[in-house]
């Protein structure tokens, strides 16, 4: 109703101006050379009129003229960059729908329709591994590496083709160039840690875990166990080389770290021990021990001292298993050294309450053994018959179990031998959370100490060790 109005009045403005100037008597006169021209006023505000509109729409007709190609070019353009990112999107969708027909095809669209080398290479090759084609995967890749914007997603392609393949030695070229090319990406970091350790080059592995921008791409435990793992490796790559005092540096590097990890107290005691410093040995062993109690640390603390008499040696079990008596590994250790010192009764003891559990699943075959051997060195066939039956149900324990694929391990390994993770296997315990008191005089120790149900590891999947002197890469068995 306002615009009505409004344009009623300018209507009727301009009636009255018309009306006014016809209301006007005069002429109006041009004079050009010998010609003059007359006319009224209103015919001559009615000629000035039509010249003005005349000049205005030439005007426009010029502009567009000249603006007109342009802007149809443009608009075209916008078109075409319409219909390629519709097609970039129908191919991205076929990709994650699994069909590749749909998704090469929709490549090829979005590359013809768009200037966008980054997405289209990305879609192509994608659509070419959906189908199977590596040749042309690499090709897409390899044209990636051309370019500043998507060479690291050219690296990360032909990175994963490498692994896929097996080609250790490319994989990790490329996982070198891909932290050159981003050194903050956790892909690029964790990807260059895992294959420097499966390919053996720990020190390296050591190297980048000491870079802040590498470290923060794990958790804190994850990065602790890495370098631990790490300074581990070198120290046994050292004791093989025969340089002594590297070893030795290096075990006492991981023992420290992380006091729980039980074949760096193995390690380290048996680095310390072959200088002529038992005690110190004994004093690693002891402080895994109340960390993480394990099978495989009992041998490791008779190798200090093999020619030490059976009772002087269950006296040092007695002393080791002082701050978790009744954990399960701390009653077959002293058992087991009882039974080797002829104690016969204080191995009885130590296995009593294990071996009053009725429940079959819950014995160890350890403890089956050895209280089988018990009741036949005491005389009780029968009773040493019952064992032997309960020996078939027991549990078998083993010695370590990996973190990512659950498979059994019989002895520690740096890489898992099923699914090749870097330090999964359970060779920590749980926290580090204990104070680092184990080389403390004993009565000290004790009277410090936190109570004598100290935290202990997970008790299943643990029977046999880290034994001896070993290498741990993935060709090098323990």
């Amino acid at each position: 109703m306002i615009r009505f109005a409004f344009g009623f009045l300018i209507v009727a403005a301009i009636a009255g101006f018309i009306a006014w100037l016809a209301g006007i008597s005069g002429t109006v006169s041009i004079d050009i050379g010998d010609y003059r021209m007359e006319s009224s006023l209103l015919a001559a505000f009615a000629a000035l009129a039509i010249v003005a509109a005349v000049s205005g729409s030439l005007a426009r007709l010029y502009g567009w003229f000249r603006t007109g190609p342009r802007r149809f070019l443009a608009a075209r353009a916008a078109e075409r960059h319409r219909r390629g990112l519709r097609a970039l999107t129908q191919g991205f969708t076929a990709v994650g729908a699994g069909n590749a027909a749909i998704a090469k095809k929709m490549a090829r669209r979005a590359e013809a329709l768009l200037d966008e080398p980054a997405l289209t290479l990305l879609l192509s090759a994608q659509a070419a591994q959906l189908a199977n084609d590596d040749v042309a995967a690499q090709r897409q890749f390899q044209a990636m590496l051309e370019r500043p914007e998507t060479e690291f997603l050219g690296v990360r392609g032909l990175l994963a083709q490498a692994e896929r393949a097996g080609d250790s030695e490319r994989a990790l070229a490329l996982a070198r160039r891909a932290f050159k090319t981003a050194p903050n990406s956790p892909f690029a970091v964790t990807t260059l840690v895992a294959l420097e350790a499966k390919t053996g080059h720990w020190a390296n592995v050591d190297s980048l875990l000491r870079a802040r921008a590498v470290s923060s791409a794990y958790e804190p435990e994850e990065a602790r166990k890495l370098a631990t793992v790490a300074k581990y490796e070198r120290a046994i790559e050292a004791e093989d080389k025969g340089l002594s005092e590297a070893a030795l540096a290096l075990a006492r590097e991981a023992h420290t770290l992380s006091p729980s990890f039980i074949p760096g107290a193995v390690a380290y005691a048996r680095v310390v021990a072959a200088l002529g410093r038992e005690r110190a040995a004994r004093a690693a062993i002891r402080v895994t021990w109340r960390r993480n109690p394990h099978p495989s640390l009992v041998p490791a603390l008779r190798a200090v001292a093999p020619s030490e008499p059976p009772d002087a040696f269950l006296r040092r079990v007695d002393k080791l298993v002082e701050f978790n008596v009744d954990h399960l590994e701390s009653r077959i250790a002293v058992a087991e050294a009882a039974a080797a010192a002829g104690a016969a009764d204080r191995a009885r003891r130590a296995l009593a309450p294990l071996a009053e559990d009725p429940s079959a699943s819950a014995i160890d075959a350890r403890v089956c053994t050895m209280m089988t051997s018990l009741e036949e060195a005491a005389g009780a066939p029968a009773a040493a018959a019952a064992w032997r039956t309960r020996l078939h149900a027991a549990a078998a324990r083993i010695g370590f179990t990996c973190g990512s694929c659950d498979a059994p391990q019989d002895t520690y390994r740096s890489i898992c031998a099923t699914c090749g993770a870097v330090a999964s296997l359970d060779a920590f315990a749980g926290s580090e959370t204990v104070e680092r008191r184990g080389l403390l005089p004993g009565f000290l120790a004790r009277l410090f100490a936190p109570s004598a149900t100290a935290p202990a590891a997970t008790e299943s999947g643990r029977s046999a060790g880290v034994q001896g002197r070993r290498v741990n890469t993935p060709s090098r068995t323990s």
